[in-house]
């Protein structure tokens, strides 16, 4: 899955895309800066994820909104971490991860306060399972809980909170370390090529080998390839971004995941479907930076898309919960009615916790490109 985007509105104008890859050690001319279009796919994401869980036939596939947000996470992660290290060789780790914090913990802990209160005074399965997810979600383990067949009711979703967690402890020290050495930019896209390659693999033999859908489907290694992608396409060079920006590859990435999405045959999504939403996402994104004014752009710049992209950590964390404690799953009229109650939750949210919470990002450095946060 937003800023508080008074600040970043404000440094939009300016901001020239794709000047973030690292150059061999040179510093970049410009910054990223807020990306509005970015908000916009990041929509598309949430609203997937919303569909498949109303359970509708057709939207099954939804679930590829998160894929789409760790892609655009591994990119926009990767491209901050190069651009504060280029002026003076230096990242300040105590700062990136008290503004990871700040963005990510105090929604997660309202939603876990609210829900966890409420399954507490209520009976059932549900309740019982959301009460013991409180625990792994605040500790960012829930994703490897469930690779074991646990089931945390409306805090099961808090997996993929907690992959992208594991991906900031992991790969920022990494690239740290790397780039301290001296590694250039077409070497560090060759080392997540690899990367990549290698967790497709390996959960191509895990299927081999009869490994649960739970486990395919939650444990980091089976879904790390998705960040590592977009990691990637944060060190392409300028003039590949630009080509591959073109209106037609961004038409086929997104027919690629429409196809993905509609059309979910298990074992080919569980196999290759998320490398292929991932890889489409990144094409997705050079269109958004460098694609210039298109119908599409258009799309992806409309004021509802980034309003509800910039909610969409909120949505993602509010809509679950709700969904099922009010029993809307394929529900004519539940269903919507949850929705409309998720948007105003994700909405109040973002106005009274998160924003707030942005707004004193200031103090540990740089506040105006938001991390991609999964839905």
């Amino acid at each position: 899955m937003a800023s508080d985007a008074k600040a970043s509105d404000a440094k939009a104008s300016d901001a020239k895309a794709g000047d973030t890859t690292a150059r061999d050690g040179k510093a970049s001319d410009t910054k990223l800066g807020y990306q509005p279009g970015l908000d916009g796919v990041r929509a598309m994401a949430v609203i997937a994820v919303i569909a498949a869980h109303s359970k509708i036939p057709g939207t099954g596939g939804g679930g590829f909104g998160v894929d789409i947000f760790f892609a655009l996470s591994g990119f926009l992660i990767t491209s901050l971490l190069v651009e504060e290290w280029q002026p003076r060789h230096r990242i300040s780790f105590p700062n990136f991860y008290a503004r990871r914090a700040l963005r990510l913990l105090p929604a997660l802990v309202a939603v876990v306060a609210v829900f966890g209160t409420i399954a507490a005074f209520t009976h059932g399965f549900e309740a019982r399972r959301t009460v013991a997810g409180i625990a792994p979600s605040l500790l960012y383990i829930t994703n490897w809980l469930s690779a074991f067949g646990h089931y945390f009711g409306g805090l099961e979703h808090t997996w993929s909170l907690a992959i992208e967690e594991q991906f900031y402890l992991l790969w920022p020290p990494i690239l740290f370390l790397l780039l301290r050495r001296g590694w250039p930019a077409a070497r560090l896209a060759k080392l997540l090529a690899i990367t990549a390659a290698v967790l497709i693999a390996s959960r191509l033999v895990a299927m081999a080998l009869g490994a649960s859908a739970a486990a395919l489907y939650n444990a980091f290694p089976f879904r790390a390839d998705a960040l590592a992608l977009g990691a990637l396409a944060a060190f392409l060079p300028r003039p590949t971004l630009r080509r591959v920006a073109s209106y037609r590859h961004a038409i086929g990435a997104l027919a690629v995941i429409a196809v993905m999405g509609l059309f979910p045959i298990i074992r080919v999504r569980t196999a290759i479907g998320t490398s292929l939403v991932a890889a489409a996402t990144c094409v997705v994104i050079a269109h958004v930076l460098y694609g210039g004014e298109t119908w599409l752009n258009t799309v992806f710049h409309n004021r509802a898309a980034v309003w509800t992209g910039r909610r969409s950590y909120g949505l993602y964390l509010w809509h679950w919960p709700i969904i099922l404690f009010m029993q809307a799953e394929t529900h004519l009229v539940r269903y919507p009615l949850a929705v409309a109650i998720s948007f105003a939750a994700a909405a109040i949210s973002a106005r009274w916790i998160e924003f707030p919470f942005l707004r004193m990002k200031r103090r540990f450095g740089r506040t105006d490109a938001p991390a991609a946060v999964p839905l």
